[in-house]
C-alpha cells in the first residue's frame, strides 16, 4: 500500500510539472506575441537633436532623472520595463517631482526633476519624455534607457572624470571622448568637479557674477554635455570643485551659495537609505555599492582661505562637520574606501612666476592649502583598518601618484596606495600639442599623461583582498599619422595600473595612540 501511494505521488507530481511547463510556455507564446518591441534607436545618431537629462542617485528600487527642458511646456515621462528587448508590465506616468526656473523668470529653459520608485533591483527600463496636454500625451521624440543598481553585484566598474569646459574651443573633443565613456558601459559614473566653469572668460565678468550667471552658465554647461544626450542613461554621483562657483573658490565666495543649490539642483540627488547618503550641506555624500565605500568629499563649501593662520587650519579644507561625519561612517565601515574629491590630497601646491611678476596658483591640494587638516585627517585615516585609495581631478593632466611606507612627507603611509588624478574631460591643457610634456616636478608620480581624458576603474575582490585595475583613455579621435579614426570603437587604454590591497591592515602602535586620545 505504501509503495502503490508513492508511486502514484510520482505520477501525481511529474503530470503537475509537465502541466505548469505547458500553461508557461503556452502564457510566454501569447504575451511574445502581443508584446510591444523597444523602438529601435540607433545609439551612434545625432545625439545632439535629444534633451538634456541625467541619471543621478539610484539604487535597488528607485533612481533620479534631472532634466533641462523648454520652460513653458509641462512634461511627464513614461517609464516601462524592458525584458529581452520586449516592453512589460505596467506602464507608469510621472510628473516632475522638482521643476525649477531662475528666480526672475527670464531664461528659456528650466529644470524637472524625477523621482522613479517602486522599480526592480538589476532592472532595465524603457524611458519616454512625453509633452502633457490637457486630454493627450505627446510623445516629445526623446526615448532613454536606464538601469537599476544590482544587490548581488560583487565586481565593479565605473568612470571617473571631471574638468567639463563648454567653450567652442573643445568642441571636436566632446562627442567623440564621450562617445567612449558609453562604450565603456560601466555601472556609473563619477562626476569629481568643475562640471560648469561659472567663471568662463568668454562670457562672464568675473567681478559683476549674479544669480543669473550662475543659472545660465549652469544650465548651458548642461545642455553642452553630450553625456546628457546619450541613450542609455548611466547613475552619475557627483561633487564639486572651484569653477562650479568660482575659480578658486572657497566658503568666502559670495556667490558660492547660490551655485551649491544649482549644482546639487542639476547633479544631486536623495539620500537612498543604505546606498547613498547625503551629508548635512555641500556636496559631499557616502555611496555603497558591492561592498565598496565611496566618500565623495566637498573641498568648496567649508574652505579656509590657503593664506589664513594656521591654527585655523585644524578644520580648514572640510570643515568640522564633513570631517566629523567621514570619520563616523568610515569607522563604522569595514569595505574597500575610494575617497573622491575635486582637487589633490598629498601634493604641494604649484606656482609659477608669469611675465608682470605676478605669482600665479597653477594647482590646490589638500595637503598644499591646508597642511594641519591634511596632517590630522591622514592620522585619523591611518587608524581605521579599511584599505583606502585616492581619486581625483582638478590639475587637468593624467597622473598616478604612489602613497606608502617609502614614501617620505605627506604620502607617508602604512600600506601602498595611490592617488589616480584624471583630468580635464575637456578643458584647457598646458603645453596642449605634447601628450608628453612634462608636468611639475613630482617624486611619487610614476605615470602620466597630458591629454583630455576620464579614468575606468574595475575593482575585484576575494577573501584575502581587493584588486583595483585602471585605465585612462582618452578621445581616440586620430591615428597616429593624424587621420581620423574611428571614435564609435572602443579606443586603447593611454595609461594603465593595478593595484592589490588586501581586506585589512594593521596599525602601529603609534597610530593606535592617536586613535585612544
Amino acid at each position: 500500500m505504501h509503495l502503490a501511494k508513492s508511486r502514484f505521488y510520482q505520477y501525481f507530481t511529474g503530470f503537475m510539472r509537465q502541466m505548469l511547463f505547458l500553461f508557461t510556455s503556452i502564457f510566454f507564446i501569447f504575451t511574445s506575441a502581443h508584446a510591444e518591441p523597444v523602438p529601435y534607436v540607433d545609439e551612434n545618431e545625432i545625439i545632439h537633436q535629444r534633451h538634456s537629462m541625467l541619471q543621478t542617485h539610484t539604487g535597488y528600487n528607485q533612481t533620479e532623472i534631472h532634466a533641462v527642458l523648454p520652460r513653458l511646456k509641462k512634461y511627464r515621462i513614461k517609464v516601462q520595463k524592458i525584458v529581452n528587448e520586449v516592453l512589460v508590465g505596467d506602464v507608469t506616468f510621472l510628473d516632475p517631482a522638482i521643476e525649477a526656473k531662475d528666480p526672475q523668470g527670464l531664461l528659456l529653459k528650466k529644470v524637472n526633476v524625477f523621482h522613479i520608485d517602486n522599480l526592480e533591483p538589476n532592472s532595465e527600463y524603457h524611458l519616454e519624455l512625453v509633452e502633457k496636454g490637457n486630454e493627450t500625451e505627446t510623445f516629445s521624440g526623446d526615448r532613454r534607457r536606464f538601469r537599476t543598481l544590482d544587490p548581488n553585484k560583487s565586481d565593479i566598474r565605473y568612470t571617473a572624470a571631471s574638468c567639463l569646459c563648454d567653450e567652442v574651443r573643445y568642441n571636436d573633443t566632446k562627442l567623440p571622448i564621450w562617445t567612449q565613456k558609453r562604450l565603456t558601459n560601466p555601472d556609473f559614473m563619477m562626476l569629481l568637479g568643475d562640471a560648469t566653469y561659472v567663471d568662463s572668460f568668454d562670457v562672464v565678468n568675473k567681478t559683476e557674477i549674479t544669480t543669473l550667471n550662475i543659472w545660465q552658465r549652469y544650465l548651458d554647461s548642461f545642455t553642452d554635455n553630450q553625456g546628457t544626450k546619450m541613450y542609455r542613461l548611466k547613475p552619475v554621483i557627483s561633487t564639486w570643485d572651484d569653477h562650479d562657483a568660482f575659480n578658486n573658490s572657497d566658503k568666502y565666495t559670495p556667490i558660492l551659495k547660490d551655485a551649491l543649490s544649482m549644482f546639487n539642483l542639476l547633479y544631486g540627488g536623495r539620500t537612498l537609505p543604505g546606498i547613498i547618503e547625503n551629508g548635512h550641506d555641500g556636496t559631499y555624500k557616502w555611496f555603497t555599492y558591492a561592498g565598496v565605500d565611496f566618500a565623495f568629499l566637498d573641498a568648496r563649501t567649508f574652505r579656509e582661505k590657503f593664506d589664513t593662520p594656521e591654527v585655523s587650519h585644524r578644520y580648514g579644507h572640510l570643515g568640522d562637520i564633513q570631517e566629523e561625519w567621514f570619520f563616523k561612517k568610515a569607522g563604522a565601515s569595514k569595505n574597500l574606501l575610494v575617497i573622491a574629491k575635486g582637487d589633490m590630497f598629498g601634493s604641494e601646491t604649484i606656482t609659477a612666476t608669469g611675465a608682470d611678476g605676478a605669482i600665479k596658483r597653477i594647482t590646490e591640494s589638500f595637503y598644499g592649502d591646508h597642511p594641519l587638516n591634511y596632517k590630522e585627517f591622514m592620522y585619523r585615516l591611518k587608524t581605521l583598518p579599511n584599505p583606502y585609495v585616492f581619486i581625483t581631478g582638478d590639475i587637468h593632466r593624467a597622473s598616478f601618484i604612489r602613497h606608502g611606507p617609502e614614501q617620505s612627507g605627506a604620502r607617508n603611509n602604512p600600506f601602498v596606495t595611490s592617488e589616480w588624478i584624471t583630468s580635464p574631460l575637456y578643458s584647457y591643457r598646458y603645453n596642449a600639442d605634447d601628450e608628453n610634456a612634462p608636468g611639475w616636478d613630482d617624486k611619487d608620480r610614476y605615470a602620466t599623461k597630458n591629454i583630455y581624458n576620464f579614468g575606468v576603474f574595475s575593482i575585484s575582490k576575494s577573501v584575502s583582498g581587493f584588486k583595483i585595475d585602471v585605465e585612462i583613455k582618452g578621445p581616440g579621435t586620430k591615428n597616429k599619422d593624424g587621420s581620423k579614426a574611428d571614435w564609435t570603437k572602443p579606443a586603447p587604454a593611454v595609461l594603465t595600473d593595478s593595484l592589490v590591497l588586501k581586506t585589512a591592515y594593521p596599525r602601529t602602535s603609534c597610530e593606535l595612540f592617536y586613535l585612544a586620545k
